[in-house]
């Protein structure tokens, strides 16, 4: 949306009033109806690039650090992928939230990123970024703006630099907690009054943050950002390029060298995060990149004019999918199957299941409880479980603060005697580089003698071992369910579950 178009759309006076204070001239001394004739006089300093990149720095630089990064995460990582730039209120406090989480879960899964960064590079890296947190255990404007800098020269990216934080229990916050709503509000109202974004509201009353299309072309400019990354994504699956080899050949032309046992999907994300689109296309001498022809057909395929330079038909190929709507595909998931009959797989009632055509084998029968209870943590409870290598590990772990819930299933026709596996989960815990928040048995139903064998282990290890039938934790994901959509209820608090012995949901009050 315009700039003239925008202002005359914003949701209330004070978001009026908060965003042109970024440029215009006593604002404070304003009537209403003269604000917005002001804004459109001084609409171009609002998109005039050297006062842009001077907001910018003074942004990325803020004194207070929450504002520095939630600001940086919403503009670089959720405004500035949206179509029109603009997107909900609400979303976007759920869309910054869940990178925060997303970053926390990449450092459990991996706390020192390798794919394709000098290893000496992230050491030294990494030292510097704990030396500057172990001084007041804070990252001041200055240290910021060095490692800033040390991280250009080094060739690490952003994520793996917030990895790295995150691996050191820093990121988003100390402990690794995920900021409130009322955090991304305090950065939202800064970026309003730097200039960068404002409010608009719809016909039906709903709030949207937004920023102007021309303000929108100047910051991606000054960051680079040729493509939204749904764009990217697109782009990656096309024929001429779709290829392990030429991934790998393109990273290398940036310094980045992979092992070479990534996926195709592993070294997609590493392009997206490394390499810009016209340097994938055309790479990095004239000379480079794929042949003029290759980039002619495939402007061809697009129904995209044809003539012109390479530079001018890559160009149009990059626009194209920059241009791409975001869309939702809802795939059918069998494990919504499994999760409904959560109890039965739980209980191991073989005939049930053959009969309902749910398994062919009793072996399935684990995997499948197993799979249920990761679906219901992620797309019931709002917890994405972690990748885990190996074989010798829990059935599943997630992020919680700068440490693990780790869990087991237990599908049983007869009550699950914990005395039986308390060695195989100790050993588990043991196993967990991360500090263990909780251990959870999910299981048909206990023995009495579980309970007593959880609260010797806490005594002996210090660890809570959680005994939660499959009924109480599906009962527990419908409850949170009923709550709204995901996007309206947020992620459940997993601290409720951290119970130790027997679980007990009445001790849940939200």
């Amino acid at each position: 949306m315009k700039f003239n178009k925008v202002i005359r759309s914003i949701s209330t006076k004070n978001d009026l009033k908060r965003f042109c204070s970024a440029y215009v001239v006593d604002h404070r001394n304003l009537q209403e109806d003269e604000i917005i004739p002001a804004l459109e006089k001084t609409a171009p300093q609002y998109f005039y690039p050297e006062n842009v990149e001077q907001a910018w720095r003074e942004c990325r630089l803020h004194k207070e650090q929450d504002i520095r990064l939630i600001a940086w995460i919403m503009l670089t990582h959720v405004l500035l992928n949206k179509d029109d730039f603009m997107l909900a209120v609400a979303e976007t406090d759920k869309e910054v939230i869940e990178w925060e989480r997303l970053v926390i879960d990449a450092a459990n899964e991996n706390p020192q990123p390798t794919n394709g960064t000098s290893a000496k590079n992230l050491d030294l890296f990494r030292f510097v970024l704990e030396t500057a947190w172990d001084q007041d255990n804070d990252i001041t404007p200055d240290e910021q703006n060095l490692i800033s800098n040390l991280r250009r020269r080094l060739n690490i990216t952003e994520f793996e630099y917030r990895v790295i934080e995150a691996s050191l229990g820093k990121f988003p916050q100390p402990g690794n907690e995920v900021h409130l709503r009322s955090h991304v509000d305090s950065a939202r109202r800064h970026l309003q009054t730097a200039g960068f974004i404002t409010m608009v509201r719809d016909d039906d009353g709903q709030d949207y943050d937004i920023i102007p299309e021309e303000i929108a072309a100047c910051l991606r400019q000054i960051l680079g950002i040729e493509i939204r990354q749904h764009g990217y994504q697109e782009l990656l699956k096309y024929k001429a390029v779709r290829k392990k080899s030429y991934y790998i050949e393109t990273l290398k032309k940036v310094d980045c060298h992979p092992k070479g046992s990534e996926t195709l999907e592993e070294l997609r994300d590493l392009i997206i995060h490394r390499v810009k689109p016209s340097i994938l296309l055309g790479g990095t001498t004239p000379r480079d990149g794929l042949a003029h022809d290759a980039i002619v057909d495939w402007c061809r395929d697009l129904n995209l004019q044809v003539s012109g330079t390479k530079a001018e038909v890559m160009a149009r190929i990059i626009g194209f999918y920059d241009h791409l709507k975001q869309r939702d595909d809802e795939v059918e998931d069998a494990r919504t199957y499994w999760f409904a009959e959560y109890l039965k797989f739980a209980a191991r009632d073989h005939a049930y299941l053959r009969a309902q055509q749910l398994i062919e084998k009793d072996i399935e029968i684990e995997r499948k409880f197993e799979d249920a209870t990761k679906y219901l943590f992620e797309f019931k409870l709002g917890h994405r479980p972690l990748k885990q290598v190996g074989t010798e590990h829990a059935d599943g772990a997630l992020s919680h603060g700068d440490g693990l819930i780790l869990w087991d299933n237990k599908s049983k026709e007869l009550p699950v005697h914990l005395p039986d596996h308390i060695k195989q989960f100790a050993r588990y815990i043991s196993a967990s580089e991360k500090r263990v928040s909780a251990f959870l048995v999910i299981g048909p139903s206990f023995t009495p003698e579980s309970a007593v064998t959880a609260m010797s282990f806490f005594v002996e290890k210090q660890t809570i071992i959680t005994l939660v039938t499959a009924e109480e934790l599906k009962n527990l994901a419908d409850s949170w369910e009923k709550k709204g959509d995901q996007k309206s209820r947020g992620s459940f608090p997993l601290g409720f579950l951290i119970q130790q012995g027997r679980f007990n949901p009445d001790l849940i009050n939200i």
